[in-house]
């Protein structure tokens, strides 16, 4: 077993990166909008007067999600 880690560590480390760097895509552009959309749906149903529509929007940009 330890021959085998010594003869394939690069090939290891690159399939290590690379999960990585999925997980990490995965989370920036899937998992965090969706967890930031949810809790600014609850922050609006919160204040849910007038102002329920524009609480949201404000919520969406104080996050980086809208412009």
């Amino acid at each position: 077993m330890k021959t085998w880690l010594k003869e394939n560590w690069f090939k290891i480390g690159l399939l290590a990166i690379f999960v990585i760097s999925i997980a990490g895509a995965f989370y920036w552009y899937e998992w965090r909008p969706t967890q930031i959309r949810k809790r600014c749906y609850d922050i609006s149903l919160i204040g849910w007067t007038q102002n329920g529509e524009i609480n949201y929007q404000n919520c969406l940009k104080n996050n980086g999600l809208e412009k």
